[in-house]
């Protein structure tokens, strides 16, 4: 149970954003270079879209338009990144019943290319995915194994993820000296699906969900990562998981860097 439940909230972590409607994706690259040049591209693409001037980071600190609201944050989010494709997300899992605990660690890294990394490390096994133009490797121990299926990473890009940040809307928000904080109650079944890509609802156990979840959003409205706390029951036993994830990064990733040798194969 526990290693299947740790198995089922990475691939939430870590695929949520695919399960959701793609954002378009331009041919220029659209970063969030703007939140340190303050007004030096203000004739953007993102910029006529949108009618601002400029988008920097004391510009969006300041915007007085953007309504400080968990919808109103999450909307600016999207509006500011929503083009924006690489990042690295680093996802900490741990999963405890009683005195028996085991832990996962994830690094998401996905490039302005057509490439996704996804590095993971569990208490038995460290390994490596690499998917460049669409092809699929599994690097473990010095070796690469191929994988015979294709595999569309489409959705996965940080436009994606902060597009897929719906249903926090209606979380609670504080306000703090970093940025913003939108907590999301869990109180039962139904609240955690639909936190949830929708092949894993059937999953959740039949004893019930509670918990929390929270949004973290830096002064400029950049999505930077969440923390989950949330006890599962079945069966007459207790789990509680919980997680944290730091995203860094953003729009500053030309490529993925790759094993040698991965170019041979």
């Amino acid at each position: 149970m526990k290693r299947y439940l740790v198995l089922m909230f990475l691939t939430a972590g870590v695929l949520a954003a695919c399960n959701n409607e793609p954002v378009e994706e331009t041919t220029e690259e659209e970063t969030p270079a703007e939140e340190t040049d303050n007004q030096s591209n203000t004739d953007s693409e993102a910029e006529e879209e949108s009618g601002e001037s400029d988008e920097g980071s004391d510009e969006s600190s300041e915007n007085t338009d953007v309504d400080l609201t968990a919808e109103g944050i999450i909307d600016e989010s999207i509006r500011q990144y929503g083009d924006t494709l690489s990042y690295e997300m680093r996802h900490n899992y741990v999963i405890s019943s009683g005195d028996d605990e085991e832990e996962i660690r994830l690094i998401t890294t996905r490039s302005d290319q057509n490439e996704l990394k996804v590095d993971v490390n569990t208490p038995d096994d460290t390994f490596s995915h690499y998917i460049i133009e669409g092809e699929h490797f599994i690097y473990i121990d010095g070796d690469f194994e191929f994988q015979e299926e294709d595999v569309d990473i489409s959705g996965s890009s940080y436009g994606d993820i902060v597009s897929g940040l719906e249903p926090f809307k209606d979380a609670s928000f504080s306000e703090t000296e970093d940025g913003y904080v939108l907590t999301k109650t869990i109180e039962n079944d139904e609240a955690f699906a639909e936190l949830l890509p929708e092949e894993l609802i059937s999953e959740i156990p039949e004893g019930g969900a509670e918990g929390t979840i929270e949004l973290l959003f830096n002064n400029d409205f950049q999505f930077n990562g969440s923390n989950l706390d949330v006890t599962l029951e079945e069966d007459g036993e207790t789990y509680q998981l919980t997680s944290n994830s730091t995203i860094r990064g953003v729009g500053t990733l030309d490529v993925i860097e790759k094993p040698n040798g991965m170019s041979e194969q």
